[in-house]
């Protein structure tokens, strides 16, 4: 079950400007608060959202997290470009630098590469990558829950201390909502979050998802991404910074191939807040005031995308730059059989 957070965007009006790209400054600002979909998942990684591995086709949900970004990134720019199949090209592991797939033409020609990456907030990874070395199941909760907590949160006390906190509020039956349940609540107001979860750096909890009796309830535990202005150019920035690094351009290179794309999902921040703006009327008259981006002569096309989203439309948000103009696309859905999933990742994996 996903619960959503809705609250408003103040755009001022627009002019093109050279955009500074500090993710703040530019003529045309949005006060975000945007829509943020918390997703059941536990051990979050990657941009921002993680797909629920119950929403995803079986042998999908099988594949490593991490190359579940590559593989569905390989699978929207099929569906979007339709003119060629990608294969797996980097398996991982080796000496080269490889590009993560190939594309090729229906005689099988070689026509070109795609590389996926992501961009990461330094705090972020640090955060998830302590959540992620333990097991957020646990067998006393009948529910799943999501839990935001500070960045500077201790991961291994929250690990220790949530579980007991967490079922204290299943017996009061406070499963309805966010606690607390409005901003500004103190410590003894109805709705406000029990001091003794505040005390390990969490900001706020909702139930998510009543299990079975005899099931396992999972706790999904994300960062605090802090809301601002952010600039209209945000996503620029963030995805020419992917574009202007080396060892991404260096699998991109290749003689005699006619496509070198890279694909750059959106971490939760800034860029993600620009570009889900920019997909949405009145804000997406503004897209030609977006500089594009500046491409080296071996990135050919940039993709860059907000997700990963529910299952079978996993990206809510896709642009494509050809380095001459922006182009805001209809985000495909995957609503693919079984069979074809598992052909798909024959290839793909």
């Amino acid at each position: 079950m996903t619960r959503s957070v809705s609250v408003s965007l103040v755009v001022p009006s627009a002019r093109r400007t050279a955009p500074p790209c500090n993710g703040v400054s530019g003529r045309w600002l949005c006060l975000a608060h945007r829509k943020l979909k918390l997703g059941a998942g536990h051990n979050e990684e990657g941009p921002g959202k993680q797909m629920s591995g119950a929403r995803l086709p079986a042998s999908l949900a099988a594949v490593p997290q991490a190359d579940q970004f590559e593989i569905v990134a390989a699978m929207l720019v099929e569906a979007l470009a339709g003119d060629a199949e990608l294969h797996r090209l980097d398996p991982g592991g080796g000496r080269a630098q490889l590009a993560d797939f190939r594309f090729e033409g229906a005689s099988g020609a070689d026509l070109g590469r795609l590389e996926v990456t992501t961009t990461t907030r330094k705090k972020r990874s640090s955060f998830n990558r302590e959540v992620g070395r333990r097991s957020w199941l646990f067998h006393s909760l009948s529910w799943s829950w999501t839990v935001q907590a500070r960045d500077s949160a201790r991961i291994g006390e929250l690990h220790a201390k949530i579980e007991p906190l967490l079922a204290q509020l299943e017996r009061d039956g406070r499963t309805g909502g966010w606690i607390p349940d409005q901003p500004g609540l103190e410590p003894a107001d109805p709705g406000a979050l029990p001091p003794a979860l505040a005390r390990l750096g969490v900001l706020a909890v909702s139930a998510a998802h009543r299990h079975v009796p005899g099931g396992t309830a999972w706790v999904s535990v994300h960062p605090h991404m802090s809301s601002g202005a952010f600039s209209r150019n945000a996503a620029a920035c963030e995805a020419q910074a992917e574009v202007n690094k080396s060892d991404n351009q260096a699998k991109l290179k290749g003689a005699g191939v006619t496509r070198s794309e890279l694909f750059v999902w959106l971490d939760a921040g800034p860029g993600q807040a620009a570009l889900s703006t920019l997909a949405k009327p009145p804000f997406d008259s503004a897209l030609a005031e977006v500089p594009v981006l500046d491409l080296p002569a071996c990135i050919t096309a940039v993709w860059v995308a907000v997700g990963l989203d529910d299952w079978p439309r996993p990206a809510p948000v896709i642009f494509r730059c050809d380095g001459h103009s922006w182009q805001s696309l209809n985000p495909p859905v995957l609503d693919y059989d079984q069979d074809r999933v598992d052909a798909m990742l024959a290839r793909l994996r």
